[in-house]
């Protein structure tokens, strides 16, 4: 039974169980922050590792065999519903987002023009800087840096700050230059805020 206990195969079943366990409780009671990185690709894939474990095999006993995989497909699923909760939570709030990533750029433009100044921000200011917000939510290419929107990210497919991901459907080799150009610059500009 010690021997049993020891040996490698022994092992690295309990830790792949303990590592469900792990999963399961993560599941029930972590953070959706947490979530939402895994979905963006930041940790690592748990509904791909948990279908290579649902056809785990441990030949020295058939009955870890058929717990391990009856778990992992168990947790599949619950991941499953977990990343569809999460996607359904992204889509829903990239409006609110935008909404609120425009007014604290424009406050912060009108405190660094204020501040430089040394004086009471005027009408025109104030308008300028709600005009500039309008247009970042409008059009992330042509806003500056500052404003450089979530949502423009994510429809990129940038993971990490520094990989495109995924194809396109809706691009051609007829596109204008324009749109072309806007987007690599949407690119360069979002490389250059992270640091990639």
């Amino acid at each position: 039974l010690l021997a049993f206990a020891v040996s490698p195969s022994a092992a690295s079943w309990r830790n792949i169980l303990a590592g469900l366990e792990l999963l399961e409780h993560l599941l029930e009671k972590g953070s959706m922050e947490l979530w939402r990185e895994c979905a963006r690709g930041e940790h690592f894939d748990a509904s791909q590792r948990l279908l290579f474990l649902s056809t785990y095999t441990n030949p020295d006993d058939p009955r870890v065999t058929k717990l391990i995989r009856t778990k992992a497909r168990m947790m599949r699923e619950k991941v499953m519903a977990k990343n569809e909760q999460v996607e359904s939570l992204r889509v829903s709030a990239p409006e609110r987002t935008t909404r609120e990533h425009a007014s604290s750029s424009a406050d912060l433009t009108e405190r660094s023009s204020s501040s430089s100044e040394n004086e009471e921000p005027s009408k025109d200011t104030e308008a300028e800087g709600s005009a500039r917000a309008s247009a970042a939510s409008k059009n992330p290419s042509t806003a500056d840096n500052s404003a450089f929107l979530p949502k423009a990210i994510a429809k990129l497919g940038i993971i990490s700050g520094f990989a495109v991901v995924g194809h396109n459907p809706d691009t051609s080799d007829s596109e204008d230059e324009h749109a072309a150009t806007s987007s690599l610059d949407a690119r360069r500009t979002l490389c250059a805020t992270t640091g990639g």
